[in-house]
């Protein structure tokens, strides 16, 4: 883990100004996934224009980021409101929930292609890619921030996060690498989306983005289990409230399929 990439001091007042690795990383995936949506549109022979890729880009990593740190907020209010820390300060400090930015980025992708009358399912399949590949970035920033860790483990995989920076990480303890876990799942999930987006003729439009959901759904409610880092209370003493939206998930893509494939025999 390395959580902080560099340091130097403001040129005109002498501040200390800090350069994050997670937000460096998150902002380098973004931009890989934008140009891989557009060479993909290009193999594809789509009509897209760069402005459109650069604009709803911009306009999906605003919402994520916001979306994550709102339901992150909601998921840990109990804490905050036990520890008295005010809103602002929960606001305003670390901590972001990936299906929060999921779901600040479905409402920002749906917003925009409706507004500019784009097509839904064909961009839906091409920003799955781009969610995929994100991912990938997104959880090394993790990483290296210390943050997501897994829980303390006696196995070979296990790694101390020792880092002097590290302010996030219990320290000491050998811990499940559930960062690069999740990193190296995205990056297989990415590998099976971009071939089957290579087929010239699709069966299923935004099809590449269930098949996305589906598999991280099922990948996260496992990894749950070894996670170790405060992600809110257990609903009904079983589940993560990241578990249950995994369930809504599965079963939302489940019925996806099932009305597709009804459709496609009438």
């Amino acid at each position: 883990m390395h959580p902080i990439l560099f340091r130097f001091a403001h040129p005109l007042d002498g501040r200390l100004i800090e350069i994050h690795s997670y937000g460096v990383l998150i902002l380098l995936g973004f931009v890989a996934g934008a140009l891989l949506v557009r060479w993909n549109a290009r193999q594809r022979v789509l009509t897209i224009d760069k402005r459109e890729i650069v604009w709803l880009t911009g306009i999906v990593l605003a919402c994520s980021m916001a979306g994550a740190k709102i339901f992150d907020v909601l998921v840990m209010l109990p804490d905050i409101i036990a520890t008295g820390r005010s809103l602002l300060e929960a606001f305003t400090g670390g901590g972001f929930m990936f299906y929060g930015g999921v779901a600040g980025a479905l409402i920002g992708f749906v917003w925009y292609c409706c507004t500019y009358r784009l097509d839904i399912p064909a961009w839906l399949d091409l920003y799955a890619l781009l969610l995929a590949l994100g991912q990938v970035f997104g959880r090394m920033g993790c990483f290296m921030a210390g943050c997501c860790y897994g829980a303390p483990t006696d196995c070979p995989l296990g790694l101390v996060f020792d880092h002097p920076d590290n302010a996030v990480t219990p320290r000491g303890l050998a811990l499940h690498p559930t960062q690069l876990y999740e990193a190296g799942f995205a990056l297989a999930l990415f590998v099976l989306l971009q071939m089957l987006w290579r087929r010239r003729r699709p069966r299923m439009p935004g099809g590449l983005m269930a098949v996305w959901v589906l598999g991280y759904a099922v990948f996260r409610f496992g990894v749950e289990f070894i996670r170790f880092d405060p992600r809110g209370g257990l609903l009904l003493g079983l589940l993560t409230p990241s578990q249950v939206v995994s369930l809504v998930l599965v079963v939302g893509v489940a019925i996806w399929f099932g009305s597709h494939r009804r459709r496609g025999r009438t």
